[in-house]
C-alpha cells in the first residue's frame, strides 16, 4: 500500500497555532495522517480543512481503537467529533473526561507506537517509490 503525499495546510484565515499539550499532538498526528496534511493548527477546523464524512469516520475509528484498548472512561462519538470540529475542541473535551489522567497517560504510551507505526509505513513507502526519473 503506498502511502498518500501529503498536501501543505491550506491557506486558512485563522493564524496557524501549534499542539502544545500531549493530547494535542496526539489528534494532530490523527488528523494529520487522515487528512493526508504536513501540518494542522489547533483552531483549525474540519470544514476548512476539507474534510469529508469518510473522514471523520476514520478519525473516530482510530480514536475509537486508541481509547478502546485503555481503562479510561473517554468515549467520543462521531457526532462527539462534529460538536468540536477543531483540535483545540476536542482535545479540551478529552482532557475534561472523568479519567483524565489515565487517559493522558494512555495517550502519551499511543504517541509513542503511533510515531513507530509512522515511521514503519513511511520507510516501507519508500521501498515503494518508483525510480527517479520514472514516469506514470
Amino acid at each position: 500500500h503506498v502511502l498518500a503525499e501529503k498536501r501543505p495546510r491550506p491557506v486558512l484565515q485563522q493564524t496557524y497555532v501549534g499542539a502544545r499539550t500531549e493530547t494535542e499532538r496526539l489528534l494532530t498526528a490523527i488528523w494529520m495522517d487522515v487528512l493526508a496534511l504536513e501540518d494542522i493548527g489547533l483552531n483549525d477546523s474540519l470544514e476548512d480543512l476539507g474534510c469529508s464524512s469518510l473522514h471523520v469516520v476514520q478519525i473516530h475509528s482510530k480514536l475509537a481503537r486508541l481509547f478502546s484498548s485503555t481503562d479510561t472512561s473517554v468515549s467520543i462519538s462521531i457526532t462527539t467529533i462534529f460538536q468540536f470540529p477543531t483540535i483545540r475542541k476536542l482535545a479540551s473535551f478529552i482532557e475534561r473526561g472523568n479519567n483524565a489522567p489515565q487517559a493522558w497517560a494512555y495517550i502519551v504510551k499511543s504517541r509513542a507506537a503511533l510515531q513507530q507505526s509512522a515511521f514503519l509505513r513511511f520507510r516501507e513507502g519508500r521501498r515503494n517509490l518508483p525510480a527517479k526519473g520514472a514516469h506514470f
